[in-house]
């Protein structure tokens, strides 16, 4: 049950990880900083 716990919650961080990841370059390309 416990590794069931902790693997959802590894999921889930990398997950936003990527998320944020995918955002940062998004805003990059869209606005690149002068």
């Amino acid at each position: 049950m416990l590794k069931a716990v902790i693997t959802s919650l590894v999921e889930i961080a990398s997950l936003g990880v990527f998320v944020a990841m995918v955002g940062v370059w998004a805003t990059v390309v869209s606005a690149p900083p002068v």
